[in-house]
């Protein structure tokens, strides 16, 4: 696990069962709202919802770790340049699904942009090392996992669909059903025309019935062409034929469709058994954006206040000088008197 992360994790569970303040002293503060104040500025679902959970820390040792991460990114945003902080509350969600976990093309697509994301992270980080010594400590005990993506990109489309390169089976199967499918068609639209030339159908065209092509054949004409009756129209005078020179092409393309289908089962099984491996390394890392999320949005809603660090000594007694509420300050510049704070 990352030490960071695991680090403010234990800070975070610790004030949960120990806070600083019990739950009517905060309301009376008005910590909740200044919370929904930062948390306006994440861009995470789950980075709004721990700000809105956040309790303050008592301890000096969690205090000045939070500070560092700040203090190292400080200098760079204000240049405006901030980390890569992306939403990744999608594929945590998908990644924390209780087992049997099986993920359709379009949610392991999900969990792939989500590993680029965080590749992207990691890669910001180490390439301003000596910036941020902090942060990049933590971005080096990131596990590699994008060959994973790379995998999951090579087999699934846009759209979340297998593709026929998704193993060479695959593509030799949907070939083979393609070809078959116009063999099933070719052989039916043959009877179609003739049985139209002898006028023993009701309809001109082919119909489906279930999975089978069938003749619409006039109910006296029925035994006139050899074939399987698949159903009757509601009146009883159209039925419904296969013809026999096509029942066998049919009964090729299913057994095809069903192996098809099953490489294709395969394929997913598999791609979920690599998403498997790495989610809990990738649930890691997501905590690290989202704690990179909650670092971000406290230093723009700092700055929007015009807040103050505080100077924090062991056993000294608080003092507060010229001290501003962050919901005053809020009030009074909705009512257009800023200049009073």
């Amino acid at each position: 696990m990352i030490g960071l992360v695991a680090r403010l994790a234990a800070a975070d569970e610790r004030m949960q069962h120990r806070p600083l303040a019990a739950p009517r002293a905060r309301d009376l503060l008005g910590w909740p709202r200044v919370l929904a104040q930062v948390a306006r500025h994440a861009r995470n679902a789950r980075a709004v919802a721990r700000l809105h959970q956040q309790i303050p820390y008592d301890d000096l040792e969690t205090i000045a770790i939070v500070r560092a991460l700040a203090d190292e990114l400080r200098p760079l945003a204000d240049q405006d340049e901030w980390p890569p902080v992306a939403e990744v509350s999608t594929a945590a969600d998908l990644l924390e699904a209780p087992p049997p976990r099986r993920l359709e093309g379009g949610d392991l697509l999900a969990v792939a942009a989500s590993i680029t994301d965080l590749v992207r992270l990691r890669d910001w980080f180490l390439g301003r090392e000596d910036a941020l010594p902090v942060w990049s400590e933590a971005a080096r005990a990131m596990a590699e996992c994008s060959a994973v993506a790379s995998e999951l990109r090579r087999c699934l489309d846009a759209d979340g669909q297998l593709t026929d390169h998704a193993s060479p089976l695959l593509g030799r199967l949907r070939r083979t059903v393609r070809e078959r499918e116009q063999q099933v068609r070719d052989s039916v639209q043959r009877a179609m025309s003739e049985a139209e030339r002898r006028g023993w159908t009701t309809g001109g065209e082919v119909t489906l019935r279930g999975d089978r092509y069938c003749l619409p054949l006039r109910s006296g004409d029925r035994r006139k062409v050899d074939g399987i009756v698949h159903d009757r129209s509601h009146t009883g005078q159209t039925v419904y034929v296969e013809p026999a020179a096509t029942v066998h092409l049919a009964n090729d393309l299913a057994e095809s469709r069903l192996a098809m289908s099953a490489e294709e089962t395969r394929i997913l099984l598999d791609l979920n058994q690599r998403v498997d491996r790495v989610a809990a390394d990738l649930l890691d890392q997501i905590e690290l954006m989202l704690l990179c999320d909650r670092v971000r949005a406290s230093m723009v809603w700092s700055d929007e206040v015009g807040g103050r660090r505080p100077e924090i000594a062991a056993g000294a007694a608080p003092r507060l000088c010229r001290a501003r509420h962050p919901l005053l300050v809020e009030a009074l510049a909705g009512a257009g008197r800023a200049d009073e704070v």
